[in-house]
């Protein structure tokens, strides 16, 4: 059964449970928080508002059946072992087709050691950064799961993220992140999943050119060598530029897409949580605020907040 519960801030989550067995009369043998939202509407009375489901039984399990495609499996590249890239393998990989992955950074656990090197010394790695290498640009962002679209999948790459290790208050929380000590985990989790369904990863190589014949993908070029490929999934992110001149000198059409400029506020932590908690603020976590603003034909907008963050230098 699902259940909506209010706490005051202060309260323990541990009271939810009791909360359902006083209401069944009975102890749960099943209990899950579904949501958890702040209720901040009047500063006099906050609330944390909880959608929970709770059952005096233990459920059955739903098996998630993935079919295997049948017959021979086609020969898959993806270019970038960022988010797009390690999603699309594993799904594959799912499915019973073992691709492999070309990232020209190093192992998400090399490339940690590679950017705390550089926020302490300065030295740039140009293939191993806080763009570069397994994981992605995302990696070192703190993981916000904060989207502007509504789509089912977005609980997909919630339910991944959850197999793979997130902890699970991304499941139920209005504004979930996973931060960037249990992303490095999460990463490795998937590249190990993947090696184990046969899949491979060459890291510190790109795909350095492509082959066509009669209009179809024969072969790639990785590391100086042709490899066969029949498929080939372009995840390079948004700073491989020498891949995208390499697509354009083979003759693929490309067109500007807009792109919106962020601009860093800086603001009181105190302020912020006075202005929106009134007087509980300091029994809250950070508060935060959304903005947008329309000017013609542009538009600006809030993004994300990071209370108590720091920037992170790029390359």
């Amino acid at each position: 059964m699902t259940l909506q519960f209010t706490l005051s801030p202060g309260q323990s989550e541990e009271e939810l449970k009791k909360l359902c067995e006083k209401k069944f009369h009975a102890p749960m043998r099943y209990f899950r928080i579904l949501r958890k939202s702040l209720d901040a509407r009047r500063k006099s009375d906050i609330r944390w508002v909880y959608t929970v489901e709770c059952d005096t039984r233990i459920p059955a399990e739903k098996p998630h059946p993935c079919e295997k495609i049948k017959g021979e499996t086609p020969h898959v590249v993806i270019a970038g072992a960022g988010p797009a890239g390690l999603f699309c393998a594993v799904r594959l990989a799912e499915h019973g087709i073992a691709p492999l992955v070309v990232e020209r950074g190093k192992a998400v656990e090399e490339r940690a050691g590679d950017v705390a090197a550089f926020f302490r010394t300065g030295v740039l790695d140009p293939q191993s950064n806080v763009q570069f290498g397994e994981g992605g640009a995302g990696t070192f962002s703190d993981g916000k799961l904060n989207t502007q679209t509504n789509t089912p999948f977005n609980r997909e790459v919630i339910e991944t993220f959850l197999a793979f290790g997130a902890p699970a208050e991304i499941g139920y929380l209005n504004k979930p992140h996973i931060g960037s000590d249990n992303l490095q985990k999460i990463v490795a989790n998937m590249r190990k999943f993947l090696l184990e369904q046969g899949g491979e990863i060459e890291y510190c190589s790109k795909l350095e050119d492509i082959k066509l014949q009669d209009g179809a993908l024969r072969e790639v070029k990785i590391g100086g060598a042709w490899r066969r490929a029949d498929e080939l999934v372009l995840a390079v992110g948004h700073s491989a530029r020498d891949t995208f001149e390499m697509l354009l000198s083979r003759g693929f059409s490309m067109e500007q897409k807009e792109f919106a400029v962020g601009v860093r506020i800086e603001h009181l932590q105190e302020r912020i949580g006075k202005s929106q908690y009134g007087a509980q603020f300091g029994l809250l976590p950070p508060a935060d605020y959304k903005l947008v603003s329309h000017a013609g034909e542009r538009a600006a907008f809030t993004f994300c907040m990071c209370p108590g963050g720091t920037v992170r230098a790029a390359w």
